[in-house]
């Protein structure tokens, strides 16, 4: 009689993996006009603070 090698594989992680990926890529979705309006608030808050230090720059020459 020989030896039987039965090797046994774990799906869970696998899936989990997969069903986190997709859980996160549906909030992103979800969520994309508020990350959308946050982008564009601290697009605004860094033009402005660029204008301030071109200010600075300015009156210290």
């Amino acid at each position: 009689m020989g030896n039987v090698c039965s090797p046994s594989f774990s799906c869970d992680a696998t899936v989990s993996h997969c069903l986190n990926c997709t859980t996160r890529k549906a909030l992103y979705a979800s969520q994309l006009q508020d990350n959308l309006a946050a982008l564009e608030r601290e697009s605004k808050r860094l033009s402005e603070l660029r204008n301030d230090v071109r200010i600075r720059v300015i009156v210290a020459e």
